[in-house]
């Protein structure tokens, strides 16, 4: 089931696992999951993954996960942007009708912070629709990305693009509640003691 929902791990075979350069990077649980654990880590290149569930009871049917890549180090043409786009190259790879709302980069505080939304109306590993909200952030030699996921019928989704049927007030809420954890509560730190202030948005 791990390898069927975080469907981006399986084009990421193994090759050296080391520990992922993500001292730079800080983040915590979605409040609504209390604490999470570390169900996977997994490398190949310069990209690094580390995929975490919650272990809260409700979640325990793998509905939502939170996958981190770290692209380190980075290359003259590597940015949020491209290192989007490769993640939705991924998912795409993986899903039955996939829309996308494409990344918007902003530059603050010497980071440059882009995020990225995927529709997945059916993943084929495991037969239903799934979400993913992704934000993505570059310093000088590392860009971090990380994706907040969750599994929804096929037929929740609507005919067109971003449009859903049935429980849409829970998708709604989701999708709301993910993009202020990923906006408050993930962000890069220009080194591993900086203060908040000296961090990105």
């Amino acid at each position: 089931m791990l390898k069927a929902l975080l469907a981006l791990a399986l084009l990421i075979q193994v090759a050296a696992i080391k520990a992922a350069p993500d001292d730079l990077l800080r983040l915590s649980p979605p409040s609504a999951w209390g604490d999470w654990k570390v169900e996977g880590t997994n490398q190949k290149g310069n990209i690094f993954l580390t995929s975490r569930a919650p272990t809260a009871p409700q979640f325990s049917q793998w509905k939502e996960s939170i996958v981190t890549f770290t692209f380190f180090p980075i290359g003259p043409t590597e940015t949020t942007v491209s290192a989007l786009k490769q993640i939705a190259a991924l998912e795409n790879s993986v899903c039955e009708g996939m829309n996308v709302v494409p990344p918007k980069p902003k530059e603050a505080k010497g980071f440059s912070v882009a995020y990225l939304q995927t529709f997945c109306r059916k993943h084929r590993g495991i037969g239903q629709g799934r979400l993913g909200f992704f934000k993505a952030i570059s310093t000088n030699d590392r860009v971090f990305v990380v994706g907040a996921m969750r599994v929804v019928p096929t037929e929740a989704f609507g005919p067109s693009p971003g449009m859903f049927v049935g429980d849409v007030d829970s998708i709604t809420k989701w999708q709301v509640a993910t993009g202020d954890y990923l906006a408050s509560r993930v962000f890069a730190c220009p080194e591993a003691s900086s203060a908040r202030e000296a961090c990105s948005e």
